[in-house]
């Protein structure tokens, strides 16, 4: 099966938000099945790899995994243990590309997939439609499963929503994370994390809970670039005196390695947050709101804030895992314990995408 993951946003290593990892995940271990040859196109500067400042450097090329790079007019080549074009249009490029590389089937996987899709099946290609979050609009739902486009959820959260608005049911597939690549060694936790300082994911929360725990080191971590906002933030956390800043990393597992509990303060309805499992991979608690698919991914590892918008109410949960080693620990092992589940495990996840997509080739 020559399976082609094909987006009009953007896809790793350009984009490296949670998405786009979960997409490199699965096309490296897909790739390692013998009967599967995978590839990628997306464009160079489409949503989430707008800025040249966030393209990857070469001394960061080995923690992304990037083997090989060639740049040629209209389009940079990688090699990640799969091929992938980026280029000025994919829409220009997309012809070619199917000639090229012939796909038995097409997987796409943002809120800007119909397209993609749309094309896919005028050409009688199987396709597949991997959603990771609300913003799909519910015609563009409808419109890709009349066209017998195969659509995937990545929580059970996201898969209720999508039959709400669209009348679609389908497979639960939660984002691969390799137990194996997330588990950092040498761990020395001593900061309460946050993870993309965006006012989505619950900045202004956090600007009010850090001046309530002086005495606690926070750590806040680009993860969307942040471009030109990236000095306001900057200078906003300077002012509080307990909170350090690292830009964009090229291995999270730096940032897991220092972790000693994971905020998860999101105001918008998440689909999945990966941080969570890979957070709890290396034993980290988790403190998360109630909006949308974070209770589903933090379980019994952590705490959901009901209150998420009080900051005080955040600032007591972090006290109390702070000041009680005992329910530190009871908390930490249940986090270790729910990376575990069977549906989040990476082999359960590999064989139930495969099997999706080995069923649209057959239908």
């Amino acid at each position: 099966m020559r399976l082609l993951q094909c987006d009009l946003a953007s896809s790793y290593p350009l984009g490296r938000a949670g998405g786009h990892r979960t997409v490199h995940s699965l096309l490296l271990r897909l790739s390692r099945d013998p009967s599967i040859e995978c590839m990628t196109l997306f464009p160079r500067r489409g949503l989430g790899s707008v800025l040249a400042d966030y393209d990857p450097k070469l001394a960061d090329f080995e923690a992304l995994g990037i083997r090989q790079f060639h740049a040629a007019p209209g389009r940079w080549t990688f090699d990640c243990g799969y091929p992938v074009w980026a280029v000025e249009r994919v829409e220009d490029t997309f012809e070619s590309c199917i000639e090229a590389f012939r796909p038995d089937v097409v997987w796409s996987n943002s809120l800007l997939s119909l397209p993609i899709l749309q094309e896919s099946r005028a050409r009688g290609l199987p396709a597949l439609w991997y959603v990771h979050d609300c913003r799909c609009k519910p015609d563009d739902l409808r419109a890709a499963a009349q066209l017998g486009v195969g659509i995937v959820a990545c929580s059970h959260f996201i898969g209720d929503r999508l039959f709400q608005v669209s009348g679609t049911r389908c497979e639960v597939i939660h984002p691969l994370i390799s137990e194996d690549d997330y588990r950092a060694e040498d761990r020395s936790p001593r900061f309460v994390t946050l993870i993309n300082p965006r006012p989505v994911k619950g900045y202004e929360i956090f600007l009010q809970l850090a001046p309530l725990l002086p005495e606690v080191a926070f750590l806040v971590v680009e993860a969307w670039p942040l471009g030109a906002e990236r000095e306001k933030v900057q200078r906003e956390l300077a002012e509080l005196g307990n909170v350090t800043f690292v830009r964009q990393l090229p291995d999270p597992l730096e940032v897991y390695a220092k972790t000693r509990i994971l905020l998860v303060p999101s105001v918008v309805e998440e689909g999945g947050p990966r941080v969570v499992r890979e957070a709890q991979l290396n034993r980290i608690p988790v403190l998360g709101s109630p909006r949308g698919g974070v209770p589903e991914m933090v379980g019994h590892g952590g705490i959901i804030i009901e209150n998420h918008q009080d900051p005080h109410a955040w600032a007591a949960a972090i006290r109390m895992l702070l000041d009680n080693p005992e329910i530190y620990q009871s908390l930490s092992d249940a986090a270790f314990e729910n990376a575990h589940r069977n549906e989040l495990l990476s082999q359960t996840i590999v064989e139930r995408f495969s099997a999706a997509l080995h069923r649209m080739v057959q239908q």
